[in-house]
């Protein structure tokens, strides 16, 4: 169950299911745990462990899965781990079975953890690329990251013209980060290069798009890229700082405050030379 919070600037989703779901899968006396999980302890679908042989432990695990799904609507902190149980619906194991138990555990600790959806915030487009899902190695590292980058366009441009379609004014590029400089070189440059050939569809439309000023391609560092959220494992250090720049608040703190809207150097630096440009544009329009 998610719920919303009206508040006099803000609204705020509020993830009662959660507790709901640790009372009905009756883990109520549970302690909770500070952190989402372990660096690297996300269990393999190779491991040699038994399948959950008794029906009843299966179907515990479909139910706590099914939930916890659910749950990352309003719970971005999960989505990765949650995500990665949903592969061995078929036949789990005794390890997947103790990880979800371990999520479970992390939201008890924060039941009042959600996303804060701000009425003083200007609609801003942003996207963040990363083509290291689940941490494969890839040796074609720039390549993929371009690819990932060609997909992300193409979402970028459905929700710009459903916003067009809903009559809502997006005037300033739409801004796209990504954690790797060989992809924007090749997207912001506008000589094609025979080495790009194998990507020539993806390499068009990215560049048609930057050259049409309907996106603009910015870089981000890793350790502060907000995909590496949704696609790696991360320490309870690195889940906090993440957290803190999607505006996501704890509703239960009364003296919460606004703490997204991704407040980088990269970010404010990108919104500088956004809004620069869009004032240069109107002083050519007028003269």
């Amino acid at each position: 169950m998610v719920s919303l919070k009206q508040e006099e600037a803000s609204l705020r989703p509020r993830t009662l299911g959660s507790t709901m779901n640790l009372q009905q899968i009756k883990i109520s006396k549970v302690e909770s745990r500070s952190t989402k999980k372990k660096r690297n302890e996300e269990k393999k679908k190779e491991a040699e462990t038994r399948h959950l042989g008794q029906p009843d432990q299966e179907e515990r695990f479909f139910l706590q899965v099914g939930r916890l799904l659910y749950l990352t609507i309003a719970r971005p902190d999960i989505t990765y781990s949650v995500h990665n149980l949903s592969q061995f619906m078929s036949k789990p194991r005794k390890p997947h079975l103790d990880v979800a138990y371990k999520v479970l555990q992390y939201i008890k600790g924060s039941p009042g953890q959600g996303i804060l959806l701000s009425s003083r915030s200007d609609l801003h487009l942003k996207a963040f690329t990363d083509a290291d899902w689940a941490s494969i190695v890839d040796t074609r590292r720039s390549t993929t990251e371009y690819r990932a980058m060609a997909v992300t366009v193409c979402k970028m441009t459905w929700i710009l013209a459903l916003l067009k379609d809903l009559e809502v004014d997006h005037p300033k590029p739409a801004m796209l980060f990504c954690d790797n400089q060989a992809p924007i070189y090749i997207g912001e440059n506008p000589f094609f290069h025979e080495r790009a050939k194998h990507i020539e569809a993806d390499c068009h439309l990215v560049r048609d798009k930057v050259q049409d000023k309907v996106i603009r391609l910015f870089f981000t560092p890793t350790h502060s890229h907000l995909a590496g959220l949704l696609t790696k494992a991360l320490s309870g250090q690195q889940l906090k700082a993440l957290l803190s720049k999607m505006s996501t608040v704890n509703v239960h703190n009364t003296g919460s405050h606004l703490e997204g809207e991704y407040q980088s150097g990269t970010y404010q630096q990108g919104r500088k030379q956004i809004n620069k440009e869009e004032r240069n544009r109107r002083k050519e329009e007028r003269s």
